[in-house]
């Protein structure tokens, strides 16, 4: 980023991600027709892969949770897998996460078709931030081939397994939630590229025991609260549907008396910045990058020398704080989230007793 490409780099994401949330995959015009043939021809792909796949995998001695969404994007799937596991652990139940580790050199060298994460050993360039971030609390195996994930985290003694995402993989599951993100809902309801679904919605509710709906960033994300749940419910009057906070973390009184340089690399980076905001916390200053970006040193130097001259800290996400070298921690702060789901609550108290039995 001290470089001008850098810069560029930087100007264009920002401008590609803000045209493609708030304008091409919120409407239906000119552009979204022309991209429909593409639309037809991606979902025509993903269905022939599946009759490919031909019978799902599924192995006995283990139970599969999916959290999965239907669009592209962040939807929130990341601090419900951590709660989740959380809650089954309060419970003594052998669970591991499995998921595809975005990213991970040591599968992309193709030397380990499974990778099980050690979190003090592996970087996040190795397996990925997001399978550091689980591996803090449980075991976590990444890998291409998500059936090959399970039978290891099997293997090994895992009796229940959590997919972070893979609702739309060929494998069966024994309990599926599809996480939908209240701020963005379904865009204009196409099929990518034209929009941002991954799979039909009829397709992708179909799958799922139930249904949680995440708001809470964007104030006016609730009114369009109300319209979510009637399209989901327009594809199935028996789904179970929840409607669940991303909250902040607890907070200390300091951090209300600092100003900060915000640093997001993630999917939906509008969400961190507005629930900061909301939680009174004084961002003189706004970074976004890609998705998953791995920073450069001169990246983070010009970002943390601005930091220093305008007297600020730097504040980023869990998973950016995954990605940035040790020397620049001291002077990095996390904004934490979580939500307040009640994994007690009718469906999830079945998945619990499920698990036991697994």
């Amino acid at each position: 980023m001290g470089s001008f490409q850098g810069k560029l780099k930087r100007w264009l994401w920002q401008k590609y991600e803000k045209r493609i949330t708030l304008g091409l995959w919120n409407k239906r015009g000119i552009a979204n027709f022309l991209l429909l043939p593409l639309s037809k021809l991606y979902y025509a792909l993903y269905k022939l892969h599946l009759v490919f796949k031909k019978v799902p995998y599924k192995r006995k001695d283990i139970f599969v949770i999916c959290v999965g969404n239907v669009t592209v994007g962040g939807s929130g799937k990341t601090p419900i897998v951590l709660e989740l596991m959380s809650y089954l652990l309060k419970y003594n139940i052998q669970a591991a996460f499995v998921t595809t580790g975005y990213g991970a050199s040591l599968l992309r060298e193709g030397n380990f078709p499974v990778v099980k994460v050690n979190s003090s050993k592996h970087s996040h360039r190795e397996v990925g931030d997001e399978a550091l971030l689980l591996a803090r609390i449980a075991p976590t195996y990444i890998s291409r081939s998500r059936s090959l994930g399970i039978s290891h985290a099997a293997d090994d003694g895992a009796t229940v397994v959590i997919l972070d995402d893979g609702l739309q993989d060929n494998i069966v599951k024994d309990y599926t939630i599809l996480v939908i993100n209240a701020d963005v809902g379904f865009g204009n309801g196409l099929l990518l590229p034209a929009g941002p679904l991954r799979e039909p919605l009829e397709r992708g509710v179909a799958k799922a025991d139930i249904v949680i709906i995440l708001n809470g960033s964007i104030p006016s994300a609730l009114e369009g609260l109300h319209s979510l749940i009637q399209q989901v419910r327009a594809t199935s009057n028996d789904i179970e549907i929840i409607s669940a906070r991303i909250k902040p973390k607890e907070i200390t009184k300091t951090q209300f008396k600092k100003s900060y340089i915000g640093l997001a690399g993630i999917a939906y980076p509008k969400r961190f910045f507005s629930l900061a905001r909301i939680a009174c916390f004084d961002i003189a200053e706004e970074y976004i990058f890609p998705d998953h970006h791995q920073y450069t040193i001169s990246e983070l130097n010009e970002i943390y020398s601005i930091a220093t001259h305008k007297k600020c800290a730097v504040l980023t996400t869990t998973k950016d704080f995954a990605r940035i070298p040790s020397a620049y921690h001291t002077m990095t702060e996390v904004f934490e989230i979580e939500t307040d789901l009640d994994f007690s609550r009718l469906g999830i108290n079945v998945l619990l007793q499920s698990c036991k039995q697994a």
